[in-house]
């Protein structure tokens, strides 16, 4: 559970929520890294019985902390009908090797996402460990690892276009690859609507039609028009890049649009 960071509130021009939700407790170090941040009310929904009473009683002392036991899936959407705000929620309930549960499947993040998306509340989404996203292979910290053991994983069925199809209409997605947006991994992803993001479309009218890519948006504007340059030779195949930003960025985007002689619009 990261403390999302003042630049991410500065922003996006969001407020902080008076509840934060995790799905996936373990040892319970997300709880103790919120703990005292500030919010009023902390949910952590665990699967391995285990766990569950292992943390229930490690904050027995704190009365802003309610565990609840079983699968996120079905915990989640009970939880969040007596919750009529907006909340942040930290996805982080895929299986991670022998110590933990293995549900009725892998990770149940497109399941989370697609509650989270009938929601009628604009929720701070922070999705955890997104550098396993598209891939199957070999994680973990090692075969005799207490913690985390080496383990075989396979999250091919999950893909960045998948979370953006699941995302609300105004919602953006964050990537904390420079370590901007929280205190936590730099592998994560903040979905997150904002009042102060404008959407964008650049492309080349003359090669169209093979899809949209996305580009995240970051805080320094000399890297964000790096992605950009990097993306300049698959808009000349034909793909739009989509996306969005603040204000100032704007006019530095519609200049490049010009230099490179393609499209932009809003």
């Amino acid at each position: 559970m990261p403390n999302l960071s003042p630049l991410f509130y500065e922003l996006t021009g969001v407020y902080v929520t008076n509840r934060y939700i995790e799905t996936g407790t373990y040892l319970g170090n997300g709880i103790r890294t919120v703990l005292n941040a500030g919010y009023k009310h902390i949910h952590s929904i665990e699967l391995s019985e285990k766990w569950y009473k292992y943390n229930v009683e490690q904050y027995k002392d704190a009365s802003s902390v309610k565990m609840h036991y079983g699968d996120s899936k079905r915990v989640l959407p009970e939880l969040l009908k007596s919750i009529c705000e907006p909340v942040t929620i930290y996805l982080d309930a895929h299986y991670s090797g022998t110590p933990t549960a293995f549900g009725d499947e892998e990770t149940p993040l497109l399941e989370e996402l697609e509650i989270l998306k009938n929601r009628e509340y604009d929720d701070i989404i922070i999705v955890d460990d997104c550098r396993l996203i598209g891939k199957s292979g070999v994680c973990g910290a090692g075969p005799e690892h207490p913690i985390y053991p080496t383990m075989n994983f396979d999250w091919t069925h999950i893909t960045d276009e998948r979370i953006l199809g699941l995302m609300k209409d105004g919602y953006a997605l964050l990537k904390n690859d420079l370590s901007e947006w929280s205190d936590g991994n730099s592998d994560q992803y903040i979905l997150v609507k904002s009042p102060n993001f404008r959407k964008y479309r650049i492309y080349n009218d003359t090669k169209t039609g093979s899809g949209a890519l996305y580009l995240d948006y970051c805080s320094v504007l000399k890297i964000f028009m790096s992605k950009l340059e990097s993306a300049y030779e698959k808009i000349n195949e034909g793909y739009a890049v989509v996306g969005v930003c603040t204000d100032e960025y704007l006019e530095c985007i519609k200049g490049w649009c010009e230099e490179h002689s393609l499209q932009f619009s809003r």
